[in-house]
């Protein structure tokens, strides 16, 4: 999932530009969707790793198209407040992964 996100975000912003934020948004809720629908059904790696990869690249390019959407669309005296908040959530998810994998590397 790692190097579907990776490569995601570096499609992120010529697919924005291309489609618009809000139609890339709605590509990329539905390759996710599918994503995890081929993760659900997987029976086999080769599928699994197909759900993973396709996940991976929808989530790289729904982050950072996300926060540049809201930027657009919302008021001005609360762009700052929203720009927090999205920095606040990306970083507890980095301190949620953090915390998850050193706990499963203790004995």
């Amino acid at each position: 999932m790692f190097f579907g996100a990776t490569l995601g975000n570096l499609l992120s912003f010529p697919l924005a530009d291309l489609l618009g934020r809000r139609r890339t948004l709605m590509f990329a809720a539905a390759a996710l969707a599918a994503g995890w629908a081929a993760l659900a059904a997987a029976q086999d790696l080769t599928l699994l790793l197909t759900g993973r990869m396709v996940a991976g690249v929808a989530f790289g390019v729904l982050d950072p198209c996300s926060y540049l959407w809201l930027s657009e669309i919302t008021l001005i005296r609360f762009r700052g407040v929203l720009g927090v908040l999205n920095l606040l959530v990306t970083y507890f998810f980095l301190r949620a992964r953090t915390l998850t994998t050193n706990s499963q590397e203790s004995p």
